[in-house]
């Protein structure tokens, strides 16, 4: 049960680490550093199979962008391969991995791709001045008026607001 709780946080730090290595931008974290903390009686060969099958399922995973199921799916066929699949407590730990970097991972790999400025949030009103003549009118009506050419002008304005906007997304 011990050795089982070690593994799991040493997998869960290795995952950790190469996220930060990857995803996050951290150079620091090279896989001497992540060997030497986390799998220091392991030979350097295994631990770089432990390295490059854990980056395969991160990116596989990352690139999938999986939800909850999709990832459940992933892993369970994972653990049905013949070689080099993934045990019961591996699972556990790349779905408590995931579960905390998915959306983190996800708006970096947002970022990459994107070679454009961008527009991140918008908020907009529109203000209107009103006037009314007769103060017996109710206070929840108000009378929106324009000229055709200015209503043209306004969904002209809109389109390519609207435009802009699926460009984006």
């Amino acid at each position: 049960m011990m050795a089982e709780e070690t593994s799991q946080k040493s997998l869960l730090g290795l995952l950790n680490g190469l996220a930060r290595r990857e995803y996050y931008g951290d150079a620091s974290v090279t896989n001497e550093f992540l060997h030497h903390e986390l799998y220091p009686d392991l030979s350097v060969e295994n631990f770089n199979q432990i390295v490059d099958k854990s980056l395969q399922n991160i990116r596989r995973i990352a690139e999938s962008d999986m939800d909850t199921n999709q990832l459940e799916a992933f892993l369970t066929s994972q653990t049905k391969r013949k070689e080099g699949g993934l045990t019961d407590d591996e699972v556990k730990v790349f779905t408590r991995f995931w579960k905390n970097h998915r959306s983190r991972i996800h708006d970096i790999l947002i970022q990459r791709c994107q070679w454009t400025p961008s527009l991140k949030a918008l908020t907009w009103r529109v203000d209107l001045k009103s006037q009314t003549k007769n103060n017996s009118e109710e206070d929840d009506k108000i009378r929106f008026e324009v000229s055709e050419e200015q209503l043209t002008n306004i969904i002209e304005k809109l389109e390519e607001v609207e435009t802009l906007l699926c460009s984006y997304t």
